[in-house]
């Protein structure tokens, strides 16, 4: 490759692209495939990711410190509620 790869995260974006919730697209695995390979396919990147979040990532790992940005707390097995 003679250029700097493209490496967006573009994960609300993407969730935008085919139509789901930004909470579905973090909670099913289909979802987020689907997302990312849409925006590729679209936009030509260089490369995708199966990410949903910063957040979400520490959590699995069992770091119960992460915060949400909502200011509530992410864990491996609950989503926060919509309010």
């Amino acid at each position: 490759m003679d250029r700097v790869p493209v490496f967006p995260l573009l994960m609300s974006f993407s969730a935008d692209r085919v139509g789901v919730s930004y909470r579905q697209f973090a909670a099913d695995g289909h979802s987020m495939a689907e997302a990312q390979l849409k925006v590729r396919q679209t936009f030509g990147v260089d490369a995708i990711t199966a990410c949903s979040d910063a957040f979400r990532i520490s959590a699995d790992l069992g770091d119960g410190r992460a915060p949400h940005p909502a200011g509530r707390k992410l864990t491996a097995t609950k989503l926060p509620s919509k309010d």
